[in-house]
């Protein structure tokens, strides 16, 4: 994956510079952020407690993920783990260019956040320099296998 270089993109290894090194990614740190942050207005549910039920250890990496897609998409955050981060439109760009960046950002460093809490440390450690569609991609490859064979396994007790 080819990533940009320049403010508030990221590198090729997932370090960041300029503008997003500042705001990203969420270290070990974010547990004392205030709560509201990461609260859903009053009127609404919040599926969070899905995700903060079981942490992600490895084994549970398609559970988690179906959980962590459900919690996105209530919050209409699901688009971070599905697009990299955009590259930083620049000073001359157009109001609306600069406000669909810093909100990408925003969600960007809310969803990964919220993707560390919900790790074993161990994972934490391993991620803690990653955006949150990074972080997805690695997780992927890393599990990839594993799910494979979850499948297989559950269509050869099927048809058995």
């Amino acid at each position: 994956m080819s990533i940009a270089h320049g403010r508030g993109a990221a590198t090729p290894k997932g370090r960041l510079q300029g503008w997003a090194a500042t705001k990203l990614p969420c270290r070990a740190s974010f547990l004392h952020v205030e709560p509201s942050r990461f609260q859903m207005a009053n009127n609404t549910i919040s599926l969070r407690s899905l995700l903060e039920k079981e942490k992600l250890n490895g084994i549970n990496f398609l559970d988690w993920f179906r959980n962590l897609r459900i919690v996105l998409k209530q919050e209409r955050k699901e688009y971070v783990i599905e697009e990299a981060v955009p590259n930083d439109p620049g000073p001359n760009a157009p109001r609306a260019d600069k406000d669909k960046f810093k909100k990408h950002m925003d969600d960007t460093l809310d969803v990964g956040c919220l993707m560390l809490a919900t790790m074993t440390p161990e994972l934490q450690k391993q991620h803690e320099d990653m955006v949150a569609y990074e972080m997805i991609q690695n997780l992927k490859e890393i599990y990839e296998g594993q799910a494979r064979q979850e499948r297989y396994e559950t269509s050869k007790a099927l048809f058995q």
